[in-house]
């Protein structure tokens, strides 16, 4: 008997260690062997953090130097390691996060077909740990049938006639905005500040009809809570071993994911003493509402969960607010550069608005010409393949 107990006290250590290189080292330099047989290169593989401290240092000496001048040619600086290993080893390269193989992809007609993904081949990348707290499993990383049904949801939540009715509050929060910064005439204005205020506001009202107070203290904690994913981007999960310690164990983290979680919980449960109390004949048309009637639907088919409701709300309110405030920042800074193509952009809001607002009656909008512009293009040409390059790197 103690012979058996002593062997199994062998057998264990020994198959974890077995199991530890094999993730952590044969299956790694496996895998870029075979990529490199296909052509496809990159940078070497490292034991245990794969490449993580390259990009590190790399991010580091980065930011030790100012830029110049004003230019849009960033990608140098916000992603040297991929602007360095696409001129290294081409246009399509792996590395490594971890033991982690990452395909960077940055040909167009290869993204395109990665996106199109028509036999399903390509799978979403749930990303680390951390991540997954600040989207959860929302459309952006959903799959399959349930993937399918949120994004019915989300399409029939912003169907082009119910984006028309948005126009006038999104009318009203710029407006608001523009008649502060008239206060601020001959200073500076924090643009980057002002527009996360104004997206924040605007997805409040349309997107969930609540307040920008209850808005605010959301992203407040949503952008806290990605801090820490940002900050915790480069560490690596170790095999097997990283499990056992509890690697990723964060207080901080927790207990940002379980205050947002009663946050929207309070929204909701708002909305529905709406709809109870007669207040609302139905839950709304917007996309709470929709995720809410959804929720109490009785039909297993058309039912979504109380966490996957959540999720979504997270993924509309950070990608929503994220992406547009981050989209208006940067036309700002590319317009204060070229400032010939601030002229000709404002020249024509004023041949074709005056001094009236955007309204959906009119076909103004279609009018506008400017961005069709060849010149133009080249000018921004700079900006969709640094957004491409970004965008694919985690594929």
């Amino acid at each position: 008997m103690v012979s058996v107990v002593a062997y199994i006290a062998i057998l264990i250590p020994s198959f974890l260690l077995i199991q530890f290189f094999y993730k952590a080292w044969w299956k790694p330099i496996r895998i870029q062997n075979r990529m490199r047989a296909q052509g496809i290169k990159g940078p070497s593989y490292n034991f245990l953090h794969g490449n993580t401290k390259e990009v590190q240092d790399m991010k580091i000496e980065a930011t030790k130097t100012t830029l110049p001048t004003l230019s849009n040619e960033i990608l140098p600086r916000v992603q040297p390691h991929i602007y360095l290993w696409t001129k290294l080893y081409g246009r399509n390269f792996l590395s490594w996060h971890g033991d982690r193989a990452e395909l960077h992809v940055t040909e167009p007609d290869l993204i395109k077909e990665v996106l199109l993904n028509k036999n399903g081949v390509y799978k979403k990348s749930v990303g680390e740990k951390y991540m997954h707290k600040v989207m959860g499993d929302g459309l952006g990383i959903a799959e399959g049938k349930k993937w399918m049904t949120q994004r019915k949801l989300a399409n029939h939540a912003f169907q082009i006639e119910k984006l028309k009715h948005m126009v006038p509050t999104i009318v009203g929060s710029v407006q608001n905005m523009l008649e502060k910064w008239s206060y601020h005439e001959g200073k500076e204005i924090d643009v980057h500040e002002e527009f996360r205020i104004l997206t924040s506001d605007v997805l409040s009202k349309t997107a969930f009809g609540s307040s920008y107070v209850e808005g605010q203290k959301i992203f407040e904690k949503l952008g806290r809570l990605l801090s820490l994913v940002t900050a915790n981007n480069l560490r690596v999960d170790l095999p097997i071993i990283g499990k056992l310690l509890n690697y990723y164990t964060n207080s901080e983290a927790d207990e940002l994911e379980k205050e947002i979680r009663e946050s929207f919980m309070q929204i909701i449960r708002k909305r529905i003493e709406k709809k109870d109390s007669g207040e609302l004949n139905y839950y709304g048309s917007d996309y709470l509402g929709l995720l809410v009637a959804a929720n109490q639907e009785t039909d297993e088919e058309k039912k979504v969960t109380i966490d996957t409701l959540i999720d979504e709300c997270k993924t509309a309110y950070f990608a929503g607010q994220d992406t547009t405030m981050a989209l208006l920042s940067w036309v700002i800074f590319v317009l204060a550069i070229h400032t010939d193509w601030q002229e000709k952009a404002r020249k024509e809001v004023f041949d074709l608005f005056g001094d009236k607002h955007p309204t959906t009656s009119d076909n103004n909008l279609a009018k506008m010409k400017i961005v069709n512009d060849n010149d133009c293009k080249r000018n921004v040409s700079v900006i969709s393949s640094s957004s491409y390059l970004t965008q694919i790197s985690s594929l």
